[in-house]
C-alpha cells in the first residue's frame, strides 16, 4: 500500500471535473463520500459553501491517491473505510471529501478529493502531512491488513501523480462551453456555423429555449420566411453583425424541431441532468444573498441562468442552461422550488432587493442639459443683437461726420 498527498493547489473544481471526465469515459466511478455527504451535488454545495466563506485565496485543494497492493485485499467498501480514518486523522475531520476508484492502470486506485478550508473559513493545518501520514499508515496497516510499499513502488505512484496533478491543476479535463460570438473575429459565417452545430446538441423543449441557449452564445435568432431563420452576432445584447441566413450555412428550422423531438424521447434518459440542475438551482437560491450572487454560484458550475418578468416586475420564467451536460429546461419543469414561484417569493420575502419598475419620468439631466443649449443659444443670440446695433451706431455716427465734411 502506498498513500501519496500531492501538493495543496488551488481550484477544487479543476480536481473534481478531471475525475468526472474518468467517469464519463469509464475509466473511474464513485465509491463513496464523507459521513454526511449522499451526492455529487452535495459535496459541490459544501465545497462550494466553504471556499465562499475562506478568509484569505490560498491553495486549497485536498487530493491524495491510495494505492493498494495486489495482496492487500482492498475493496470498495475497504477503501472507503480507510479513507475515512485516515482524513479523520490527518485533521480533517468532518470535511466534505469524495472517493473515486480508478481503472485506467494496470493497478486499480483510489483518489480522495477533499477542501483544505476549514468551517471558520481558515485553511485547515497541513504541515509535515508526509510524515504524519506514514504514521497513520503504521498505526491502520494491521487492522486493514495491507503492507506498506517499498520506495520502488513509491517512485512508480509518484511518477503517475505527477501527471495526474498537472491534467487536474491545468482543468484540462474540464467540458468546456462553447466558445461565445467574438465581434473582432472577421470569420462571422465560420462562428455561427459553429455555434449551430453545437447548440443543435443541447437538450432544449421548445423554439424559445433554443434561443435561450444562443443568446447565451452571443446570438440572435429571427424567424424569417418558410424554414429559414436570421442570425446575428450581439454585444452587450445588441446586433453587431448583419443578418446571416442560416441556409447559408447549411441549416434549417427543421434541424432545430429534430433537435426537440429528439430531446422529448431522451427525457428518462435525463432524470440525472435534470436532478443536478434542480439540486445546485435550490441551494443557490437558499443562500444566493442577491440575484447577481446566485447567477455567480450556478455559473461556477457551469449553469446559466436567464430570467424573464411580466409587466407587473414578477418573474414569469426561469431557464437554466447546464453547459456542461448540454442540457436546457425551465425552472417549472425541473420543480416548483426551483421555478419562478420560488424566485418570486425570494424577493417578496425581502432578502432580494427587488428592481423598481420603469417609470416614464422627465430626465431632469437630459432636460437641464436642453435649458442649457436653450440658454447658450438665446444668449449668443442678444450677443449677435448686441453686435448689430453697435455696429449700426458706428456706421451711423461715421456718416454723419462724413456729412459735416
Amino acid at each position: 500500500m502506498v498513500v501519496r498527498i500531492q501538493p495543496a493547489h488551488s481550484k477544487v473544481a479543476n480536481t473534481i471535473a478531471y475525475n468526472e471526465r474518468k467517469v464519463e469515459e469509464g475509466k473511474a466511478s464513485v465509491v463513496g463520500f464523507s459521513e454526511g455527504i449522499n451526492s455529487m451535488e452535495e459535496f459541490n454545495a459544501k465545497v462550494e459553501e466553504l471556499s465562499r466563506g475562506r478568509v484569505r485565496d490560498c491553495k486549497d485543494t485536498f487530493h491524495a491517491s491510495i494505492n493498494p497492493g495486489p495482496t492487500d485485499g482492498f475493496n470498495d467498501d475497504k477503501a472507503l473505510a480507510f479513507a475515512r480514518e485516515l482524513m479523520d486523522e490527518l485533521g480533517y475531520a468532518g470535511q466534505p471529501f469524495v472517493l473515486y476508484r480508478h481503472d485506467d492502470t494496470d493497478r486499480t486506485h483510489y483518489h480522495i478529493v477533499s477542501s483544505r478550508i476549514g468551517p471558520d473559513g481558515k485553511k485547515i493545518d497541513d504541515s509535515l502531512e508526509g510524515v504524519r501520514c506514514a504514521r497513520i499508515m503504521e498505526k491502520l496497516a494491521e487492522k486493514y491488513g495491507f503492507t506498506i510499499g517499498s520506495p520502488k513502488d513509491e517512485s512508480q505512484v509518484k511518477e503517475r501523480d505527477a501527471g495526474e496533478r498537472k491534467e487536474a491543476e491545468n482543468g484540462e479535463e474540464k467540458p468546456k462551453k462553447a466558445k461565445h460570438f467574438d465581434r473582432n473575429n472577421p470569420d462571422v459565417s465560420g462562428q455561427m456555423k459553429r455555434i449551430l452545430e453545437e447548440t443543435l446538441q443541447y437538450r432544449f423543449a421548445n423554439l424559445e429555449q433554443y434561443k435561450v441557449i444562443l443568446r447565451s452564445m452571443g446570438v440572435r435568432m429571427e424567424l424569417t420566411k418558410g424554414q429559414d431563420f436570421t442570425l446575428y452576432g450581439t454585444f452587450r445584447g445588441k446586433p453587431c453583425t448583419v443578418g446571416i441566413s442560416a441556409k447559408d450555412l447549411g441549416f434549417s428550422i427543421g434541424d432545430v424541431n429534430e433537435a426537440i423531438l429528439r430531446s422529448k424521447k431522451s427525457e428518462e434518459q435525463d432524470k440525472g441532468k435534470r436532478e443536478k440542475i434542480s439540486n445546485l438551482a435550490a441551494y443557490a437560491l437558499a443562500h444566493g444573498k442577491s440575484m447577481k450572487h446566485l447567477r455567480n454560484m450556478l455559473r461556477k458550475q457551469g449553469i446559466d441562468v436567464y430570467t424573464v418578468r411580466g409587466k407587473d416586475g414578477n418573474f414569469s420564467e426561469i431557464i437554466y442552461i447546464d453547459h456542461r451536460n448540454k442540457y436546457c429546461c425551465s425552472g417549472a419543469e425541473i420543480g416548483e422550488n426551483v421555478s419562478e414561484k420560488a424566485y418570486n417569493a425570494k424577493e417578496l420575502s425581502g432578502e432580494w432587493e427587488r428592481p423598481e419598475p420603469a417609470e416614464r419620468t422627465p430626465d431632469l439631466a437630459v432636460n437641464a442639459n436642453q435649458l442649457a443649449k436653450d440658454a447658450d443659444r438665446i444668449l449668443g443670440s442678444a450677443r449677435n443683437m448686441e453686435r448689430d446695433i453697435d455696429w449700426d451706431v458706428r456706421k451711423d455716427k461715421k456718416r454723419k461726420q462724413e456729412q459735416k465734411l
